[in-house]
């Protein structure tokens, strides 16, 4: 991009002529009639008179006005009052002027602008500072300054402003998250409002080339909207802009006129503004009340607040029912974890907001696509709306880190792992991608890499060793990887939070299981069943844990209660998700309840989604099950063939090594217990951890009957070490044991 020349362009649009009075030359300098007069002896105005005396006509050329305005520059900008200094300016002041009467709206207006100091200047002299914007580089907007007394534009404006400049294929708008985040490393509130003094420190730490200061300021109707383009290095502001709005409706479309000259400013080529420039009161709201309660929701759920930041959500879509960025906030809420029971809502806001394409910009119709195919488990589907969205925007690392954990929850690991690093090439400090990396190579069996990958976020979160469920997950990497003390530890620290006691024994009690200490893990597990009441799926899924455990030291009668008492919180919920179902199901086909496990297939079949594969496959788990508990191994076997990028593939090959020891095929039995041992990082700590444990028995038993004593040892000497500390009275160790 060539740097900006050193004058300003003209004053406005309007072709060479003579201005025939002092009222002309006022209102083309955007100046009342005193000050245009002063500034003929105060700053040399040229201004010519008709022969005549001192009552001559006057009359000025406006291409000589042109040129004396390009000389001056920023320097006329503050002069205003009668007392003015001709050499000094004064500065501009905090609080807009009270406008005389018999001045028109339109002059109020002028006299507001012209107390922005520099931002009226067109053009700013900048030879000695260019700004080297590059295509792709990085710009952070400050927080609009708001000097009219009105809290709608608060955060509005600033939401808007973001939308249009997101529009650019050239520049890259620094997210608020990473804004956030640059301040925490900085040690300071990430509520702390962004000026422009704190930007251009957060630019220079984070090496962002350029920063965006705005504006807005308003007398009765009337407002102006302004900006700077500054430096960061140097804090010289190389460009400053000027839009006006004689009215709340037209601030919007004021902002988008700003954005598009930002762009072109930058160095994005005319062409692709005009390509890539929708107007925003058409592709975000023309309400400024939808807007100030999305920008308001979009701020509380980034703090955790998500009951608060749904009903802001809520209220948008109530002030503009088309207003499609809301509809998609408030699906993206609605089929998250935290919401997860209020999916069908999810759908019919995302539906909403689809059925708007016209009012969403190209880049927000890709998010809200991606958004939604993942959400629905369309995998191929999801994929493709990722990958047509970063090949147009390929440095939205949010969108990029999005496509990663995507990927990850979706097994597709190696893919995930290439999608974190570019993420982490882009922002080393970025701590979710070093998690999602952990977690791949965690899932993986590559622990050492995986604890690496913890230890980096948690250098740069500590806080997060006990945020969530990372705790357990951290906690699980650590066993795995031999480290059992060091895990407890890390249990430990959830088990001193009140309010996260129950993961943490939940956690501990898993790691009980994993050693062969069921007694305290029973203990443990019931407890944390008694503190999670109030949360209806951690409570149902706590039953489900326990009614695994029950069915491992052969106690079926109490397996069932646990299974019925899971079964009964799962029905207090209207849209539970399919896959605790689904386990709870397949748990009832186990132990011999078949007529169970028959009504919840029944109902499961009638609700999903035959392309969200995940619920897909759970679905044929619990159908094999049945099958199988009814003597079909035939079909059991058809029914969990698993896939490899398969979420539940350790519970597939459990249950098909199983189906084949039944059907009495040895070799292919052995083969699938032999594929669930290998999925060690992606059985422990969660359902499947039980019948990986009992894969090394059951292999074991296998391989003796096939004379293979040494493979038949292996695995015996694997679940010995592991339980030398495990309850005396375990059938399972005493067998083994006895061989």
């Amino acid at each position: 991009m060539e740097p900006p020349k050193s004058n300003p362009a003209p004053l406005r649009e309007i072709p060479i002529g003579r201005l025939e009075s002092w009222k002309e030359i006022a209102a083309y300098l955007r100046r009342d009639v005193r000050t245009v007069q002063r500034w003929e002896h105060t700053k040399d105005l040229p201004v010519r008179r008709l022969p005549g005396g001192d009552q001559a006509r006057i009359y000025a050329l406006k291409s000589e006005l042109d040129a004396w305005w390009n000389s001056r520059g920023i320097h006329l900008i503050p002069d205003v009052e009668a007392n003015d200094s001709p050499t000094e300016p004064r500065s501009p002041s905090p609080t807009p002027p009270v406008a005389k009467p018999r001045l028109r709206q339109t002059v109020v207006l002028i006299s507001l602008l012209v107390l922005i100091g520099g931002a009226v200047a067109i053009w700013i002299h900048t030879a000695s500072s260019p700004l080297s914007f590059q295509k792709r580089d990085w710009v952070l907007i400050t927080d609009f300054e708001n000097q009219t007394s009105d809290p709608v534009f608060d955060k509005s404006l600033l939401t808007a402003f973001t939308v249009g400049l997101e529009q650019s294929r050239y520049a890259n708008v620094v997210p608020r998250n990473a804004i956030t985040a640059a301040l925490q490393r900085m040690n300071r509130n990430p509520e702390t409002r962004i000026d422009e003094q704190l930007g251009r420190e957060i630019c220079q730490r984070e090496h962002f080339k350029g920063l965006i200061h705005c504006f807005i300021t308003g007398s009765g109707h009337d407002f102006a909207l302004g900006s700077r383009l500054v430096d960061p290095q140097t804090g010289v502001a190389l460009r400053a802009y000027l839009e006006s709005a004689r009215n709340q409706d037209e601030v919007i479309g004021a902002l988008g006129r700003l954005a598009a000259r930002i762009r072109q400013d930058l160095g994005e080529s005319l062409a692709s503004i005009r390509q890539n420039d929708e107007p925003l009161p058409q592709v975000t709201t023309s309400s400024l009340e939808a807007l100030r309660f999305f920008s308001e929701g979009n701020h509380l759920w980034q703090k955790g607040q998500y009951p608060e930041a749904m009903k802001s959500w809520q209220s948008a879509v109530e002030h503009d029912p088309g207003f499609a960025m809301a509809h998609a906030a408030l699906g993206d809420a609605c089929m998250s974890h935290i919401f997860n029971a209020e999916r069908a809502a999810g759908k019919a806001h995302y539906q909403k907001a689809l059925q708007n394409l016209q009012r969403i910009t190209e880049r927000e119709q890709f998010r809200i696509q991606a958004s939604y195919q993942a959400n629905l488990g369309h995998i191929k589907e999801a994929t493709k709306v990722y990958r047509v969205y970063l090949n147009a925007f390929p440095d939205d690392i949010s969108m990029r880190f999005g496509f990663g954990t995507f990927l990850m929850l979706n097994r597709q690991h190696e893919e995930a792992i290439g999608e974190f690093q570019q993420v982490l090439h882009t922002d080393p400090k970025r701590a979710r991608a070093w998690i999602g990396l952990a977690t791949c190579y965690r899932e993986l069996n590559q622990y050492p890499e995986a604890l690496a990958a913890y230890a980096k976020a948690f250098a740069l979160e500590p806080a997060w060793v006990t945020l969530g469920n990372l705790n357990h997950e951290y906690g699980f990497a650590l066993a795995m990887n031999g480290d059992i003390p060091k895990a407890r530890e890390v249990f430990a620290l959830a088990l001193a939070k009140p309010n996260l006691e129950g993961s943490g024994l939940r956690s501990m009690a898993l790691l009980d299981m994993y050693q062969g200490k069921y007694q305290d893990a029973e203990q443990r597990l019931r407890r944390a069943i008694v503190l999670t009441e109030k949360d209806t799926l951690v409570k149902a899924r706590n039953h489900l844990y326990l009614a695994i455990l029950l069915s491992g030291v052969g106690d079926t009668a109490g397996q069932t209660k646990e299974l019925d008492r899971a079964s009964a919180a799962l029905a207090a919920w209207p849209d539970t998700p399919v896959w605790l179902h689904a386990r709870v199901g397949a748990a009832y086909a186990r132990a011999g309840v078949v007529s169970k496990a028959g009504q919840i297939l029944r109902k499961l079949t009638a609700e999903v989604d035959p392309d969200d594969s995940a619920s897909v496959v759970e679905l044929h788990i619990l159908e094999g099950e049945i099958a199988l508990a009814n003597g079909d191994c035939k079909r059991a076997i058809e029914l969990f063939q698993p896939g490899s990028q398969s979420t539940a593939a350790p519970l597939q090959w459990a249950s098909l090594g199983r189906a084949y020891l039944k059907a009495g095929d040895l070799e292919h039995a052995a083969a699938s217990y032999e594929m669930l041992i290998e999925l060690r990082g992606r059985s422990l700590g969660w359902e499947p951890q039980q019948d990986w444990l009992e894969a090394h028995a059951a292999v074991a038993e296998i391989y003796l009957k096939q004379g293979k004593k040494a493979p038949a040892m292996t695995r015996q000497n694997e679940l010995a070490q592991l339980w030398k500390d495990a309850d005396r009275d375990l059938s399972l160790m005493r067998k083994i044991k006895s061989w």
